[in-house]
């Protein structure tokens, strides 16, 4: 998968430690998506996040969402209705 979407993250310019707060509670992650609301490239860096973390997310905001949105997502994707 080729990940050339990076060159145009909206993050590119922003302190990666914004993207890895030291505290888990939502209000520490606003800052960051904040900056991936008006992400260009938000859906890419979303599904390489889902790719690469498999059931296992990684701390950090990806995509404009927390990892503990990213589990979520998956389960919900991978229910059985």
């Amino acid at each position: 998968m080729s990940r050339d979407w990076l060159e145009n993250a909206g993050c590119l310019d922003t302190d990666p430690e914004l993207f890895h707060p030291r505290s888990c509670r939502p209000a520490a992650y606003a800052p960051a998506l904040a900056v991936c609301s008006a992400c260009p490239v938000k859906e890419d860096c979303l599904a390489d996040a889902l790719r690469v973390e498999r059931g296992h997310p990684r701390h950090g905001v990806r995509g404009a969402m927390t990892p503990h949105e990213r589990l979520m997502l998956e389960q919900r994707s991978h229910a059985v209705v």
